[in-house]
């Protein structure tokens, strides 16, 4: 499982969030509960109310659970928005280098007097990674 896939499970919630959003708070973690969020997580993870206090970088006290859930909402909110950002710009980065091998190739063609065999089957290919780009960009909101 890559990073982004890999999830932390919210205690008693049934539903886990993105690992990469809490791994930068391990610190914490272990302040709050004296444990690596590797072991919380094996143990069932946190209460949206400890995993709150957490990501915020504080000691944990008693939330009332319906503001650890709103709050848990805007912090996974937040996160979302940032992966849509690093997401679309991956995706324009990746286009512009779509773009610059496009016509390096469409030159290198050109000086060989036409498309070979070979050739037809590397636009081919190119064609396919257009379309994949294009379907990426379509699952991003």
């Amino acid at each position: 499982m890559t990073d982004r896939e890999s999830r932390f499970p919210m205690l008693g919630h049934g539903y886990s969030i993105p690992w990469a959003m809490i791994a930068p708070f391990e610190q914490q973690a272990r302040e709050n509960h004296r444990q690596s969020l590797q072991c919380l997580a094996e143990r069932g993870g946190l209460g949206e109310c400890e995993a709150v206090a957490v990501m915020e970088r504080r000691q944990w006290h008693r939330m009332d659970p319906a503001e650890a859930s709103r709050r848990m909402r805007e912090l996974v909110a937040e996160y979302e928005a940032k992966e849509v950002v690093q997401l679309r710009a991956a995706l324009a980065r990746a286009e512009e280098q779509v773009r610059r091998l496009r016509n390096v190739f469409q030159q290198l063609v050109e000086q060989r007097e036409g498309p070979s065999e070979w050739a037809k089957g590397i636009l081919e290919a190119d064609a396919r990674t257009a379309a994949a780009l294009a379907d990426a960009a379509e699952e991003i909101p």
